[in-house]
């Protein structure tokens, strides 16, 4: 888990360097019909990225995942480029062409826009 290990989440880089100690929760935990919404791990940017999809309302929240025309950075420890692009196609490109992108930074995109004009995908 990338907060248990120093190594995994990368904060080795700054001048305090953090874990967590405690009990980790995880989406196993949760009844995630309550919020209407489906998690799907998209491994490639981090071998524990997940998107956060609302079916029913059209929206995605992508993380570092995907971005307006670009995907995430796959030269971090754990990274894959080949398994970012899959995960995208498999679980974010099948969704309705209108459902709005809501990456971790940077605009908000549609699905169908990014599979008309990201270049990542040409």
């Amino acid at each position: 888990m990338c907060l248990t290990d120093i190594n995994e989440n990368l904060s080795f880089y700054t001048e305090k360097p953090y874990t967590y100690e405690g009990e980790v929760l995880t989406f196993d935990d949760i009844n995630l019909d309550d919020f209407g919404v489906r998690i799907e791990y998209i491994t490639g940017h981090s071998k524990a990225s997940a998107v956060f999809i609302f079916e029913e309302d059209k929206e995605v929240f992508s993380g570092d995942t995907l971005f307006a025309r670009s995907i995430g950075r796959s030269d971090l420890y754990h990274g894959n480029m080949e398994k970012l692009k899959a995960g995208i196609v498999k679980y974010l490109f099948t969704l309705d062409d209108d459902t709005i992108v809501y990456p971790g930074h940077g605009a908000k995109t549609k699905i169908g826009i990014e599979k008309k004009k990201n270049p990542f995908f040409k």
